[in-house]
């Protein structure tokens, strides 16, 4: 990943935190394989998917969700 792209992935997640944004977690089946730029292409697609409204907050209950 270009630092640009990361940094763009930051300005990304540091909005969405602003907007409330509790937490992100990134679970990676396969380190040998998870090379950057595969990492961040999943990442784009998932803030896609976020921005069209495709998904749904996920909460274990343990905290307030307004």
């Amino acid at each position: 990943m270009s630092r640009s792209a990361r940094d763009a992935l930051t300005a990304r997640f540091t909005s969405l935190k602003l907007e409330g944004l509790v937490d992100v977690k990134f679970l990676l089946r396969n380190l040998d394989n998870a090379t950057e730029a595969a990492v961040f292409s999943e990442v784009e697609e998932m803030l896609r998917m976020h921005q069209e409204g495709l998904t749904h907050p996920f909460t274990f209950g343990d905290g307030t969700v307004n």
